[in-house]
């Protein structure tokens, strides 16, 4: 049940640990993307995290 559908469907439903999960799976792209000049822009982090969150809700599987 730990592939990404599922966490997608869990987070969807209202569970964090799931969204907590796809974080820490995502954390290095999510980290590298968040570099600016070489510099970590927690600013930027949390925009990604944000953004993130709010498409995971939105997701609509295309076959549903």
């Amino acid at each position: 049940m730990r592939d990404l559908y599922s966490l997608v469907l869990r987070m969807k439903r209202g569970d964090d640990h799931a969204f907590e999960v796809i974080i820490k799976r995502f954390d290095r792209t999510l980290k590298s993307n968040s570099s600016r000049e070489g510099y970590f822009d927690s600013d930027c982090y949390q925009e990604c995290l944000i953004r993130l969150h709010k498409g995971l809700k939105n997701y609509k599987k295309i076959n549903d």
